[in-house]
């Protein structure tokens, strides 16, 4: 419901969704109906899924994260919804290690969820950000272990016009230049001592790189050169993730450097504890790649299982959007996709239907407002401020159904039904008359069977008070709420 009240404004309007729904396996900690049959399950997430789609941009992308329990039947329950020329992955998230799991199984310990990711039309999105750094081990090093201590003076050497830019490449040959190796003998006991140098020079250390035979493009430039030295070469780049942008590149012995630092936007945000080695990101996002060591205590708000760690939600909003996209999280659990898209300045949506007490969205989103150093703060430089609208949608027969759920007695429930009786608000295939004639036997029922019986007579187009109908005085809807309502629909 509160899903499809959304579509009037922001139809076409949201750059991605992440959404963790229940996983159907019959443990769900967050108390949704976790024990679907397959069919209704897919029938619960079609209905959803199909106002998602709605919700995109057209360059929009969604990724539904599950276990393997219903991980085939979404992918085709998907296909259908979204095309299946737009499918983009299956994610395979390693949720933990298998080390000190305590689990059991006749086969393989289970350690991976799944995150299936499409695109609303896959011509249109395009990824940002597809690199991951990992902690710098030996045989890193082993390949990265020179230092470019300095570039000297550099003299311009020959220009010519870039084919596919049209402009004007400059290729510098220098001198006085000073160039070290890093020694690893006698590793495991010099160490500190090897680290400490990496992270002293992380910006500065490379390896040499021999193009691939199809890239023209550097084999005429390193053609061109007429001995070992050193040389660099400025141009503007025509494709990918540097596009438009000026940049420079360092050949040497007639090989082009790879620097150590091409995740050099993850080090300047304090990610770099360690010198890292960054690499392509793979559809296989391991244990070691998104730290969650301290996810019970992220936002300030616990949750015994199903809390998603914030470096996920990080590493998903960087690839699909820029700050002030709009992200959309319509199953919000504790609000990490909240917190994290609020630390990223992002706009966002959240939707939960359950209440977590002091464990939900709202309490994590005014600790992060506050200022909370937990999960991402400290890798963007998060220090508090901005603000957030709560709102809930007015409860008309709802009020009921919340009232039949925590019912323990027959008693209550009679009364219950009184009340719904004279609001008028049962369904129109129910006559009042037959179920006075037959109250002996819902007597007899037993208490959850009484409870069904009072869920089937209420009229479900009326969970909610309608748009249209909240001028009407029975519903009692205050000035300021009708206010909010119109000005959330841009019909002030």
């Amino acid at each position: 419901m509160a899903l499809a009240s959304l579509l009037k404004r922001y139809e076409r309007r949201v750059k991605c969704i992440y959404i963790d729904p229940p996983y159907n396996t019959g443990s769900d900690s967050f108390g949704y109906n976790d024990n679907f049959n397959h069919s209704s399950w897919l029938a619960f997430m079609k209905n959803r899924l199909i106002m998602a789609h709605k919700l995109l941009r057209p360059d929009g992308v969604i990724y539904v994260q599950c276990d393997d329990n219903e991980q085939a039947y979404l992918k085709v329950l998907m296909d259908g919804i979204f095309g299946e020329s737009n499918f983009i992955s299956t994610i395979a998230y390693q949720r933990s290690g298998v080390a000190g799991l305590g689990q059991g199984g006749s086969f393989v310990v289970n350690v991976t969820e799944y995150i299936t990711v499409f695109a609303k039309d896959k011509s249109l999105f395009s990824a940002h950000d597809m690199e991951t750094a990992v902690p710098l081990e030996k045989k890193h090093m082993q390949r990265y272990n020179s230092i470019l201590r300095t570039v000297g003076q550099k003299e311009l050497y020959r220009t010519f016009i870039s084919k596919s830019t049209g402009e004007e490449i400059k290729i510098y040959k220098h001198k006085n230049y000073k160039i070290e190796s890093i020694s690893l003998r006698n590793f495991s006991k010099r160490e500190d001592e090897i680290r400490d140098i990496y992270d002293k020079n992380y910006d500065y250390i490379y390896r040499l790189n021999v193009p691939q035979d199809e890239n023209t493009f550097q084999w005429d430039i390193i053609n061109s050169f007429d001995d070992d030295e050193l040389y660099s070469v400025e141009y503007l780049v025509s494709r990918g993730k540097s596009k438009g942008k000026v940049v420079t590149n360092y050949y040497y012995k007639k090989q082009l450097f790879a620097w150590l630092n091409t995740n050099r936007e993850a080090v300047e945000k304090g990610i770099k504890l360690k010198a890292l080695k960054t690499n392509k990101m793979s559809d296989f996002w391991t244990h070691g790649e998104i730290p969650k060591a301290d996810l019970a205590n992220e936002g300030g708000v616990k949750l015994k299982r199903g809390k998603k760690p914030e470096q996920l939600l990080r590493r998903i909003i960087s690839i699909s959007t820029e700050e002030k996209d709009l992200v959309l999280d319509f199953f919000l659990g504790s609000g990490t996709t909240a917190a994290v898209a609020h630390k990223m300045n992002r706009r966002y949506i959240g939707i939960e239907q359950l209440d977590y007490a002091n464990n939900d969205s709202i309490t994590r989103l005014e600790n992060v407002i506050k200022g909370d150093r937990s999960g991402i703060s400290n890798t963007v430089g998060w220090n508090g401020g901005g603000s957030f609208v709560y709102c809930e949608l007015a409860k008309l027969n709802q009020n009921f159904v919340d009232e039949i759920q925590v019912a323990s007695k027959t008693t209550v429930l009679k009364d219950i039904y009184s009340r719904m009786v004279k609001s008028g608000f049962i369904s129109c295939k129910v006559d009042p008359a037959d179920i006075e004639a037959t109250a002996s036997d819902f007597e007899s029922l037993s208490l959850d069977d009484q409870k069904r019986f009072l869920m089937e007579l209420l009229d479900k187009n009326l969970l909610y008070v309608n748009y249209c109908d909240m001028d009407d005085e029975d519903f009692e809807i205050s000035k300021a709420d009708k206010a909010f309502t119109r000005s959330f629909y841009k019909e002030v």
